[in-house]
């Protein structure tokens, strides 16, 4: 993910990716600096992972996670890309590959 923050037109773009329902925008404290998930819950979520990917990937011993991928069986699944400055909470439709999601949001954040 780029360092420096998305654009809301950069952000609109990921939007318009066929699949994705939602886009969060966190910093490294997990408040919401743009939102168009629509849904408080995930947005709460998205800020709780943007704080403990960097503690989950210290404990496990991996380092520093910058991509993370939530699934669920019934509602949206959730992939977050994460940077120190801020990371990216991206909701997409179930059964939509993630893989190719992620491979066109880097190519939109690039």
């Amino acid at each position: 993910m780029e360092t420096k923050t998305p654009t809301t037109a950069t952000l609109e773009r990921i939007l318009a990716i066929p699949g994705v329902t939602g886009v969060t925008l966190t910093d490294p404290m997990g408040d919401v600096l743009h939102s168009s998930a629509g849904d408080e819950g995930m947005d709460e979520l998205i800020a709780f992972f943007s704080g403990m990917l960097p503690s989950i990937g210290d404990a496990a011993g991996v380092g520093y996670i910058h991509q993370a991928i939530l699934k669920s069986p019934q509602d949206d699944n959730l992939l977050l890309l994460a940077e120190k400055e801020q990371t990216l909470g991206v909701t997409i439709k179930p059964r939509v590959p993630i893989a190719g999601i992620s491979e066109q949001i880097m190519t939109v954040l690039q």
